[in-house]
């Protein structure tokens, strides 16, 4: 993060250079000294943002929208069919690997605050899969100089606080994150060619303005204090895949007397020389992992490659895939440079190789951004010999620069079981269970081997390779020693990621295996939708119980922490994991 003192703005003192700038410093500054509440103070500054910034657009229905992802409808207007699934899976990811301090975060990214509102199920964040910014405004940020015509827009993010229980840094959190959701979700989901997304917070009176975190009760004459605090955030796109993001922020508190903060964002806001002026300086960044970890003119460079395309669905990771080993050099150049000269030292032979000129290969770029998984160690860098399974689908071992990036190759393996049998056809009972008997030997046999668990089997991650005729797991590079906790809000999740079995590797590993057992045989052999909030797994000639709905139950419980109920919850764990086998035939 870019430090940055407000003279670099140009601005020496409080003086406004023309009409607009002074209206709206002065229906601002009103406004802080005057509003009673939150709302108000939102209000007013909303109105003189409509009012006397001309570059700025804040449509009524985006002044308090229904969801932080609610304006791409209003301004972009085409969302993918999937979209809602993209938003739901990836934001709470994303929080995930704050909370669980995964990202390497700035010291002003401090997300391991208190919960402050009961049940919001964000694990202290300030943002949530629900959240929503208090405004989202257009901006005009460069126009043709032949006609004045817009030729560039930008959007922003707003929070506006004016309450004792909100403090200028949680502001500037919740603007971060949204921020980085923001660019993640142009850039990977929609597909769209993004340098930089842009954001401000105002902080009035009534905030909390005393360093630290604690939350005790202030005086009506300690918080009412009659200063304000503004933020100004702009987050670029990183320059090369797998390079970092750098965030620009200036943040100050200023007496209410005093205009020049609001000056500050009255030109923030219109793209005008101050902010300008602020790029051109050259204070020490400090950077971070990018959530998707690609440039601007990324998509259009990889459309460009030959035999080389950007495999779709919302990953935070970035995957292309390469025909031959040309496409896949081709690929490496557009990393980072430290990542180019080890794939040279350490791929190099095997691209080489005569034999790897015509195959398929994907080329995934991943940061500790946008997985829990990476520090210093993979599965794929720990081990010298890939084993097992894992050697045909990862022919080589990955490699990593600087901690924080990592790249992987992986062949061709085939394709999703879904897309391999044919819409209302039905594969044999018995070829099921020999060929998913086959995954879950390798399965476990490889974890006992690496002590690495897999940790997210599942229909997504399973594919049919047609040339050994076998089911394989992919994804094993994100494979961890310990599961990782998930926050999880439906049956199907809670049930395939329990939290009390993490460190019970083994049955973790055999209850995912059996779940999609299940979910399969369901789907593919009997014909029948697979809806795990209602699925059974009862036997009308045994009478036994219905062991997947009991295990359900008790994980839906609120007690669940509590070692009986954790007792209770292997148990039934176990019981469906031996249903499974029973019907597999394992001795």
């Amino acid at each position: 993060v870019e430090a940055l003192d407000e003279t670099q703005f140009g601005l020496t003192e409080a003086a406004a250079s023309n009409n607009n700038e002074q209206q709206f410093v002065h229906l601002v500054q009103t406004a802080l000294t005057q509003s009673r509440n939150e709302a108000q103070l939102q209000n007013s500054i909303l109105n003189a943002m409509s009012k006397f910034l001309p570059d700025i657009t804040v449509p009524d229905e985006c002044k308090r929208v229904g969801s932080m992802y609610a304006f791409l409808q209003q301004f972009i207007g085409a969302i993918p069919e999937n979209w809602f699934e993209f938003r739901e899976r990836n934001t709470r990811n994303m929080l995930d690997l704050i909370w669980k301090k995964y990202i390497y975060q700035p010291a002003w990214l401090d997300s391991t605050v208190p919960k402050f509102r009961a049940g919001s199920g964000a694990q202290g964040l300030f943002v949530k899969t629900t959240s929503r910014p208090d405004c989202v405004a257009v901006i005009a940020s460069a126009r043709d100089p032949s006609n004045g015509n817009v030729t560039e827009n930008d959007i922003m993010f707003a929070e506006i606080k004016n309450d004792e229980k909100y403090h200028g840094e949680d502001a500037l959190n919740q603007e971060v994150c949204y921020l980085m959701l923001l660019l993640y979700w142009y850039k990977s989901v929609l597909g769209l060619d993004v340098k930089k997304v842009r954001g401000f917070f105002v902080c009035g009176p009534r905030c909390q303005h005393t360093k630290g975190r604690k939350r005790e009760r202030l005086g009506e004459e300690n918080y009412r204090n009659n200063r304000y605090e503004v933020g100004l955030i702009e987050l670029h796109a990183v320059e090369s895949v797998g390079a970092l993001h750098v965030a620009k922020t200036f943040t100050k508190i200023y007496p209410c007397e005093n205009t020049t903060g609001l000056l500050h964002l009255c030109r923030f806001l219109n793209g005008s020389d101050g902010w300008n002026k602020i790029r051109e300086c050259n204070p020490i960044p400090n950077p971070f992992p990018a959530l998707f970890c690609a440039p601007p003119d990324f998509l259009s460079q990889v459309g460009a490659m030959d035999g080389c395309h950007v495999v779709p669905g919302g990953t935070m990771a970035v995957v292309l895939s390469c025909l031959g080993a040309k496409s896949v050099n081709e690929a490496i150049r557009l990393t980072r440079s430290g990542l180019i000269a080890r794939a040279k030292q350490k791929w190099g032979k095997f691209l080489e190789d005569p034999k790897n000129a015509t195959k398929r290969f994907y080329f995934k770029v991943v940061t500790a951004a946008t997985t829990g998984i990476f520090y210093k160690r993979t599965l794929l860098t720990d081990l010298e010999t890939l084993v097992g399974d894992l050697a045909f689908t990862y022919p080589i071992n990955a490699i990593s620069w600087k901690d924080d990036v990592y790249a992987v190759l992986m062949m061709d393996r085939g394709k999703h079981l879904c897309d391999v049998i044919p819409t209302g056809k039905l594969i044999a009972g018995d070829e099921l269970i020999k060929k998913f008997k086959v995954l879950w030997e390798d399965t476990t046999w490889i974890q006992k081997e690496t002590d690495y668990v897999h940790g997210d089997i599942g229909e997504h991650n399973l594919l049919h390779d047609g040339e050994r005729d076998k089911y394989c797991l992919i994804d094993w590079d994100e494979a961890a020693i310990t599961p990782h906790s998930r926050s999880t809000i439906n049956d199907d999740e809670r049930m395939r990621h329990p939290e009390v079995l993490r460190f019970d590797h083994l049955l973790y590993t055999e209850v995912q295996l059996a779940l999609l057992y299940f979910r399969l045989k369901c789907q593919y052999c009997d014909g029948n939708k697979w809806d795990p909030s209602t699925a059974k797994l009862d036997d009308a000639d045994t009478g036994d119980e219905d062991t997947l709905g009991k295990y359900r139950m008790l994980l839906n419980t609120e007690v669940a922490i509590q070692k009986a109920e954790k007792k209770a919850i292997k148990t039934a764990a176990e019981a469906v994991v031996q249903r499974a086998k029973a019907q597999l035939n394992f001795d």
